[in-house]
């Protein structure tokens, strides 16, 4: 303590610096009143001491008179109200952001930095502006040994690594003779000696390899959604002898999945099955066999009236007195198992094929999650994982549970690498449960949670490094656009296969199934009933634009970073979607005449808050280039193929750093039916219709050629009447736009391409 007073003539307090700074942690002399600006700093204070006017009063002598109060102050005299100092707290956090770094932050103070200084290994980073030491569990320790818990003034608050994420530095323990291979390791083997590996990029086979590595339990979140079908149906066949897939997707995508898998894994229709198109039962346990007429067996010569069974204790009284007696019906069994071999031909006809792939909806299987459950699937892939980051909503737990419950996991997201951690943490819980059980410790060190007058708010981002360890090194696969774009040429054309009901397209129904009989030509038909392109697609456009708005809120709900296109003709149909862009505050720029048309481009091409851009596919001769579109969603077709090509480089530009994905929205039945094979580029797919059954229409997928009777043939008619052979609509195709498509070869001996990435 200083001889002097203050300027006022009284002793001056003691205080420690607690603001942020340099001097934070050092102690000075003020005024104890504040009537006089009297500043010292205190120097002589040793480290770890309780407080520094209480030991210069131990260290005064009682001789010293002249320095002692003249009277003990009464707080003094009180020992129930002693005053003590509140002690400064330092937060200490460590990270693992590496497998060969952990990082210590720590709050400045001049106490704890010369003790972090004496750790053994830490160093100074320069470019992450903290102390670092090498990721060894022995180095770890010792750290943590070091930092003290009992000082007097500071109390230290440390906030280890989670035990979770340092088990994952251990890899899992090698088998005690290395020639054994592993599950993992057998799979890779398998897989590398595939055909379907050559079907794959470079990109698309590491995913596989990483799901395998983890046992089947990954989440994908390829930017922008570029090639993650085919490398999720991919991983998901290495396991195809573990029974049926269970495939969860957004309503809108169920029939493009659908023909998806068809493709890609060359499956028939009825090996396939949308669960959301069952009406009876969601899952076939057993073969589906016609009922057939019974017919009653005449009987035999010399018998006036059919046998009757004897009971059972007349028939033993009658063995009993005669061991050669033989039961009258004894020949039932006989005549039974004839019939069996009578009826074999037809049982294998009409038993159906086992399903490989189940396709429901999230709402499908949130609302019958009991009834999935007990199916016991052992491989499930849930597309669109982005909607299922909410922590209160029934539908996210439900799916949750359920991929929980699934030995095999495959998690698809288009927005997983944009998205915050507090958004990822049902996905994380879902691949691996055991990684963060507390939600609250995950908000705390990931989430900068905040403090605000409406409660805490998570929306943040803390400990980056080390989300990205533990993701990269458990949870998921992200390859970003700029590196996937060596793997394809100009762009990535995506169709969109959407579920049209039938009361909307039976409009166009008509002239569908009038087309589909082969006794009309298209052109001729189409001059016949005045079907002018106008027309059919005012038809068509009637058909799908349920479809098309709940495609739109997908991707309203979907991406949120990209710069989206959207290219039309009918203008009716792009009123509603701008309705919906508008309640929703969207920012959007609409190309729809000539007069501002550059300016509205280069606006767009610069702007960092409008997200969508409306083309209009009316205008022609267009010299313009939208740099700035990552995706393309075309909800009309174009009639020819030089005007798609012509839409087509509105975007494309040779030095485009990332893919243009171009998704094209097809309904069946429709005008899009017949447009889509003569305006595709030549040898870019090779199409394969088929029509789906709808909510309201009888499912039928079996048909057979043996002789019916005449409720069978009934059935027949009806199956006929929905069920259309996509062998013999691809011929019709062909005869029908043969005269204006003579470039576009269909090759029907080549496997479907329809539905990949091109």
């Amino acid at each position: 303590m200083p001889r002097e007073n203050c300027r006022c003539g009284l002793p001056p307090s003691c205080l420690e610096v607690k603001t942020l700074g340099e001097n934070r942690g050092r102690w000075y002399w003020k005024c104890s009143t504040n009537t006089c600006r009297y500043f010292k700093w205190d120097n002589s204070a040793m480290p770890f001491i309780r407080h520094p006017t209480e030991a210069y009063a131990a260290a005064n002598s009682l001789g010293s008179f002249a320095r002692r109060p003249a009277s003990i102050p009464y707080y003094y005299r009180t020992p129930s109200k002693e005053i003590t100092l509140a002690r400064t707290t330092v937060k200490v956090v460590f990270s693992l952001v590496s497998a060969h770094c952990i990082t210590i932050k720590a709050q400045k103070n001049l106490t704890i930095d010369p003790i972090i200084k004496k750790i053994n290994g830490v160093q100074w980073d320069e470019h992450r502006q903290l102390w670092t030491i090498p990721t060894s569990m022995r180095i770890y320790n010792d750290a943590m040994r070091s930092l003290p818990t009992d000082l007097p003034n500071i109390r230290l608050d440390i906030e280890p690594i989670p035990k979770p994420v340092i088990e994952l530095l251990h890899p899992d323990e090698a088998l005690d003779d290395p020639e054994i291979l592993n599950e993992p390791e057998l799979k890779w083997t398998e897989f590398v000696e595939s055909p379907m590996r050559s079907q794959l990029n470079s990109f698309q086979q590491e995913a596989v390899r990483l799901g395998i590595e983890r046992r089947g339990r990954i989440l994908m979140g390829n930017e922008h959604g570029v090639g993650m079908r085919e490398q999720a149906l991919a991983l998901a066949n290495v396991y195809k002898n573990e029974g049926p897939v269970l495939l969860a997707c957004p309503g809108i995508l169920c029939s493009t999945w659908k023909e998806e898998i068809q493709n890609f894994l060359d499956l028939e229709d009825d090996e396939v099955c949308i669960l959301d198109n069952v009406l009876n039962g969601l899952f076939r346990e057993n073969p589906v066999v016609m009922k057939r007429k019974r017919v009653t067996p005449k009987p035999a010569k010399g018998r006036s009236a059919p046998r009757v069974r004897q009971p059972y204790a007349k028939r033993m009284k009658v063995r009993k007195k005669n061991p050669d007696y033989v039961s009258e019906d004894s020949s039932s069994d006989d005549d039974l198992e004839a019939e069996s071999v009578d009826n074999r031909d037809v049982y294998e006809i009409l038993n159906r094929r086992p399903v490989k792939y189940y396709i429901a909806s999230h709402k499908k299987i949130s609302n019958n999650r009991t009834k999935i459950a007990d199916q016991q699937f052992k491989v499930m892939i849930c597309d669109a994982g982005h909607y299922l980051k909410s922590l209160d909503q029934n539908m996210p737990k439900n799916l949750c549970a359920l991929l929980k419950r699934t030995p095999r996991a495959i998690i698809l997201s288009d927005t997983a690498i944009f998205s915050l951690p507090i958004d990822l943490y049902m996905l994380i819980n879902a691949i691996d449960e055991k990684l963060h059980k507390d939600v609250e410790a995950y908000t705390q060190r990931y989430c900068n949670p905040k403090s605000t007058v409406f409660g805490w708010t998570v929306n943040g981002r803390t400990n980056v490094e080390e989300f990205n360890f533990f993701m990269n090194k458990k949870i998921w696969y992200c390859p970003q656009a700029v590196d996937m774009k060596s793997e394809y040429r100009d762009a990535v054309r995506d169709k969109i296969v959407v579920t049209v009901k039938a009361q909307a397209k039976r409009d166009f129904h008509v002239h569908f199934l009038a087309l589909q009989s082969g006794e009309h030509e298209f052109d001729d038909y189409v001059k016949e009933h005045n079907l002018e392109y106008t027309r059919q697609l005012e038809l068509t456009n009637d058909a799908k634009k349920d479809a098309i708005y709940e495609f739109m809120e997908y991707v309203f709900a979907t991406y949120k970073r990209p710069k989206i296109a959207i290219a039309y003709f009918d203008d009716t149909t792009l009123l509603h979607i701008k309705d919906r862009m508008a309640k929703k505050k969207m920012k959007y720029v609409e190309l729809n005449n000539l007069q501002d048309l550059s300016d509205n481009v280069g606006r767009y091409n610069t702007s960092r808050t409008e997200q969508f851009v409306l083309v209009d596919m009316k205008l022609d001769d267009l010299n313009i280039c939208l740099s700035a579109v990552d995706i393309v969603v075309m909800i009309d077709l174009p009639k020819t193929a030089e005007k798609l090509q012509d839409v087509e480089s509105y975007f494309q530009f040779a030095n485009r750093k990332t893919p243009l994905i171009i998704k094209y929205l097809i309904a069946p039945e429709t005008l899009d039916t017949y447009l889509w094979p003569s305006i595709m580029p030549e040898n870019q797919t090779d199409l394969q219709y088929l029509t789906y059954p709808n909510d309201d229409t009888y499912e039928a997928e079996d048909l057979w050629d043996t002789p019916l009777d005449d409720n069978d043939l009934e059935e027949l008619a009806k199956v006929e009447a929905l069920a259309i052979p996509a062998a013999n609509h691809k011929v019709e195709v062909e005869e029908a736009v043969q005269g204006e498509a003579e470039a576009v070869s269909l090759d029907s001996s080549s496997p479907p391409l329809l539905g990949r990435s091109l």
